[in-house]
C-alpha cells in the first residue's frame, strides 16, 4: 500500500454509525469499532478452540465455531434471572452489564 493512502473513508464510517445509532459519535469511533470487532473475534476463536479440543477435533472447524455462537435462551427460574450469554452478545453484555441497548431492548 502506498504511503499516505487511506484504508477506508473514516467520515463515511462515522456517518453510517451515527445514522444507525441516532446518536453523536466520538472522534475515534471507527477505531473503537475495529477494536471491539477484533476482541470479539479473539474471544470467538478462543471459545471455538476450547470447544474443538473438548470434541476431540484436531483443529477449529466451522462446526466448532457454529456451536459456540448458538443462541442460549434466558431462563426464568422462580423469579431468578439466570441468563446465559451466547457469543453474539458476549462483548456487548460485558460493556453493558444490564444487557440492554440504548433502546431498552436486549
Amino acid at each position: 500500500m502506498a504511503a499516505g493512502q487511506k484504508l477506508y473513508p473514516r467520515a463515511t464510517v462515522k456517518k453510517i454509525v451515527k445514522a444507525h445509532s441516532k446518536r453523536n459519535v466520538t472522534k475515534n469511533v471507527d477505531v473503537m469499532i475495529f477494536l471491539d470487532y477484533a476482541l470479539f473475534l479473539q474471544t470467538l476463536m478462543k471459545e471455538a478452540g476450547i470447544n474443538a479440543k473438548q470434541a476431540g477435533e484436531r483443529g477449529i472447524s466451522a462446526k466448532s465455531v457454529k456451536k459456540v455462537t448458538e443462541v442460549a435462551v434466558p431462563l426464568q427460574v422462580q423469579g431468578l434471572n439466570t441468563t446465559s450469554y451466547h457469543m453474539k452478545s458476549f462483548y456487548f453484555n460485558q460493556r453493558h452489564p444490564d444487557g440492554l441497548g440504548s433502546d431498552g431492548k436486549s
